[in-house]
């Protein structure tokens, strides 16, 4: 009983809040991890309302099948009174009271001038007497939940929880989620760090000048849809008494054909070096030749030379 109390205070103060929705085949649990009692986090087992049909694009889907999969944790979520009460959704509390939400489903966030319009709203909302207004934005590019709110001191409140935990459900009841991503990023980011061990390996004794000061930003389509942060990954310059030769420029991961790209870029030419193993398995590094024919050679030391080679003749 006392573990509910607390969860009950925790679901009434939005900053402490947890919300579970579906965006798209996504499902989406925001809130502010440190802010969060007792470490619980929301998943796939809290989810009520499971949808079997996926929609094909996920910035495009009913605004009724968001509302009517939203969980806020310590509480119970209804549906809105009637036809012409001016809100979504009634969030209704442990101790009888109530939050009545109105939620808006945007690829943006508030601009400066709604959140003018919504204290106004708000006002509206409580007049009425029934709860605590809310407005929700659920930003669907960015992945964020704005709520706008009015304290129990009578000022206005300003809440953004951040994506805890996104996953989608197979069609076998499994599902895909933001931790399978994050070992991808991870092991690309590893797989790049020996790569380039190698070459520093191979360059030893040959007069040559390494430099991995410059970075590249990786924010790729599946870390937005999933929340996992950018990431910046290390560019590998080689020059020769001063003068540029190489640089190994990390592309992409998830690229058609490949676990993953680089580019080996000197004045001349580009020369792609893909990994053609399969996700998280040993790296199979290998330099396409023809891009027609998508031939390739194996990486090693020979290659790596004769790339070096091609490069200071120029």
């Amino acid at each position: 009983m006392e573990t509910i109390a607390k969860t009950a205070i925790a679901a009434k103060d939005p900053a402490r809040r947890q919300v579970l929705a579906n965006i798209g085949n996504r499902y989406v649990v925001f809130g502010n991890r440190r802010a969060l009692p007792g470490g619980r986090l929301l998943g796939p087992e809290d989810v009520h309302l499971p949808f079997s049909e996926r929609v094909s694009d996920e910035y495009e889907f009913p605004a009724a099948r968001l509302e009517r999969s939203v969980v806020v944790d310590g509480a119970e979520v209804k549906p809105a009174g009637g036809p012409d009460h001016g809100w979504d959704i009634e969030i209704v509390y442990p101790d009888g009271s109530m939050s009545l939400v109105e939620i808006k489903i945007r690829t943006r966030d508030f601009t400066s001038r709604e959140l003018d319009q919504n204290i106004a709203r708000l006002g509206e909302i409580q007049a009425s007497g029934l709860g605590v207004p809310e407005i929700w934005n659920f930003n669907i590019e960015r992945l964020n939940l704005h709520i706008v709110t009015i304290g129990e001191d009578g000022h206005f409140q300003s809440i953004v929880l951040q994506p805890l935990n996104v996953w989608q459900f197979n069609q076998d009841g499994s599902t895909f989620d933001r931790s399978v991503v994050e070992s991808r990023v991870a092991d690309w980011g590893k797989r790049i760090d020996d790569l380039y061990a190698n070459i520093a390996g191979w360059s030893a004794g040959l007069d040559v000048v390494i430099d991995q000061s410059r970075t590249v930003r990786m924010s790729e389509e599946l870390m937005q849809a999933y929340a996992v942060p950018d990431r910046e990954l290390r560019i590998l310059d080689l020059s020769k008494h001063g003068r540029s030769l190489l640089s190994f420029v990390p592309v992409g991961l998830w690229v058609f054909g490949s676990n993953g790209r680089i580019d080996i870029i000197s004045t001349r030419e580009t020369t792609l070096l893909l990994d053609l193993a399969r996700p998280l398995d040993p790296p199979n590094w290998s330099v396409l030749t023809n891009k027609a024919e998508r031939s390739f050679e194996p990486w090693s030391q020979a290659a790596f030379l004769r790339i070096l080679d091609a490069a200071e003749a120029l």
